[in-house]
């Protein structure tokens, strides 16, 4: 069982995405709608002992955006090294030249099938010593 996370600032796409994950899964999904917001139920989950193990993050939103919320995220040293996969509704160069970062390992577009967004879970949530055997989605 994973703790996820969700940040977007649409609350019909978080709770698409919340439905994607829950259903058939016993995995714990949080959600939230800005990366102010997220970085507090990241700390909180930290003092309760209760990490989260993924991460899920929109490239745009308003105030802190998915890479600054991606920095304040690996600045938090339980956090350094987990998995993060951004969505955006935007699938050009400037949006991937804006998130290209060595440690940000996925990237899904919003109109990407459910199968795909479980599949990029799994490859992730999987330690890098079996990877190999997964294909990336």
């Amino acid at each position: 069982m994973l703790n996820i996370l969700i940040v977007d600032d649409e609350p019909d796409f978080r709770n698409l995405l919340f439905d994607y994950i829950t259903e058939n899964s016993e995995n714990n999904v949080v959600c939230a709608e800005s990366g102010a917001q997220g970085i507090e139920i990241l700390k909180e989950h930290v003092r309760n002992r209760r990490p989260i193990h993924f991460i899920i993050s929109d490239v745009f939103m308003p105030g802190m955006n998915g890479y600054g919320f991606y920095e304040h995220v690996r600045g938090i040293p339980e956090y350094k090294y987990t998995p993060f996969l951004y969505l955006s509704a935007y699938d050009d160069t400037t949006v991937r030249g804006a998130i290209h970062e060595p440690y940000i390992e996925g990237f899904l577009k919003k109109s990407d099938t459910r199968e795909k967004l479980l599949a990029w879970i799994e490859f992730l949530s999987t330690p890098l010593t079996k990877r190999a055997q997964l294909v990336r989605p």
